[in-house]
């Protein structure tokens, strides 16, 4: 047998080195963020995949955030490349009055899915600092009434017991995109209250890949109007206001949105930019 020359030994060693360091890069076709940029290219978020392509870690910055701080989660799949846990921190929201709004938490999600396959349950543990004793979980149920209609139930879990949330209805029409959202509680076991309703209109381009179970769009939205509801003390309902989000996007050959500008009902724009 042929020697090997200490050139391709100390080679060998660096591939195998390089190879067990070296991430997932995913290719611009698979829709799957890399960065995230603001209007001045200013990196904001992150995304850093495995060797088979699922979401590994990711980081995000919002203005509203804690000054200094930023969202971070880890991701863990079930041998069937489901997610079934994402850990992390999530800042606090400065405009928030509330301690369990305003302040940073752990955060510490958990997925499950029924025999079918089909996402079924969502819990998140929110754990605050020890002095604010403000702990609580959410816990967050889906059903699938009909073909084209999800309606997800949120309860809120406390030491002082269960406290009913609100639900959404997510009807979805015949491209695979969420048409309109219903945002109600119930006041009996049969009578709701629509809180709020949401319209939604999409372009025919491919909206980025996704690795939340949660309900979502195969394109991208380009007119979001939301409607909020009142009642009144004899339970009759009237629209308090209408607020409108526009969106208009650029693409790269693949038809992956690679920017995106956001007008607010207040007129200001909020641009971003995506790396795949």
């Amino acid at each position: 047998m042929k020697p090997i020359s200490l050139f391709a030994f100390l080679l060998s060693i660096l591939l195998f080195t390089c190879c067990n360091k070296v991430e997932y890069i995913p290719s611009s076709s698979e829709g799957k963020i890399i960065e995230i940029l603001n209007e001045k290219e200013q990196i904001i978020g992150k995304n850093i995949y495995d060797r088979n392509g699922l979401l590994k870690e990711s980081w995000y910055k919002e203005d509203f955030y804690t000054p200094g701080e930023k969202a971070e989660h880890t991701y863990q799949y079930d041998s069937n490349n489901r997610l079934i846990k994402k850990n992390g921190y999530e800042p606090g929201i400065m405009y928030m009055s509330s301690i369990t709004g305003a302040m940073g938490k752990d955060v510490d999600y958990s997925y499950e899915y029924d025999s079918k396959g089909k996402f079924e349950r969502m819990r998140v543990d929110y754990d605050y600092d020890l002095k604010y004793n403000a702990d609580f979980s959410r816990q967050t149920t889906f059903q699938y009434t009909e073909e084209s209609v999800v309606i997800s139930t949120t309860n809120i879990i406390d030491p002082l017991g269960n406290s009913l949330g609100s639900s959404i209805e997510y009807h979805f029409n015949s491209k695979g995109n969420i048409e309109k959202t219903i945002e109600y509680y119930m006041v009996s076991a049969t009578e709701k209250r629509v809180t709020s309703e949401t319209q939604f209109t999409y372009d025919t381009k491919k909206a980025p890949y996704n690795s939340e179970p949660m309900p979502y769009s195969k394109n991208n939205v380009l007119k979001k109007t939301i409607t909020a509801f009142n009642y009144d003390d004899a339970g009759n309902q009237s629209s308090t206001h209408t607020s409108v989000y526009t969106y208009k996007y650029t693409y790269n050959d693949d038809d992956y949105p690679v920017s995106q500008a956001e007008t607010l009902p207040n007129g200001i724009v909020i641009i971003k930019y995506f790396k795949y």
